[in-house]
């Protein structure tokens, strides 16, 4: 009898401590590619026939009038973002994939900004083929390679008009967000 009650107690005893550690292990989430690294077009995934298509403005296919993605972009699959009620957004430093291609990558970060003076919080990850793949937190990041965050920021803030960069979050909430934002 004494075994078993031991063996509940344990088995209860890592449920608990597996839940406290499921939001700081490395977990890769789903991720579709919309836009490719170096490109300056904008591809978006239309909910509706579940295609991924030319954003257009206008009437016209929409292009970035400025320096091209210096990061691959995309939506993480699954998700719904209660500020656009999109997917949220996901910025993946990594090889380049192409338009259409389903990645797994380990969040570190939430870039939260403004687009049209609503909420559009990104999520930041790190694939595998990067050269920084061993880093797994905005913090480390910061001081391993300074200067990326700074770059990702002035991107944002840049490209077009009506986004703004208003801070930088770590990994610990991006996952919270994710997990939040999931469609069960």
């Amino acid at each position: 009898m004494k075994k078993i009650f031991l063996l509940i107690i344990i088995f209860i005893g890592c449920k608990e401590s597996k839940d406290k550690l499921d939001l700081i292990t490395i977990k890769e989430y789903s991720i579709l590619i919309e836009i490719p690294v170096g490109t300056n077009e904008k591809w978006e995934f239309n909910k509706i026939n579940n295609k991924i298509e030319r954003d257009s403005l206008n009437n016209l296919p929409r292009t970035i009038n400025y320096l091209n993605y210096p990061f691959n972009y995309g939506m993480i699959l699954n998700t719904n973002n209660s500020g656009d009620n999109d997917p949220l957004d996901a910025i993946i430093i990594g090889n380049r994939f192409e338009i259409g291609d389903t990645i797994q990558a380990k969040p570190i970060a939430i870039i939260n900004t403004l687009d049209k003076e609503k909420s559009d919080p990104k999520i930041l990850f790190i694939h595998s083929s990067s050269p920084l793949n061993q880093i797994s937190s905005k913090k480390e990041l910061k001081e391993k390679y300074p200067g990326v965050l700074k770059i990702i920021k002035i991107w944002l803030n840049n490209y077009k008009k009506e986004s703004e960069v208003i801070d930088i979050e770590g990994k610990k909430n991006a996952i919270k967000l994710i997990k939040k934002s999931t469609i069960k």
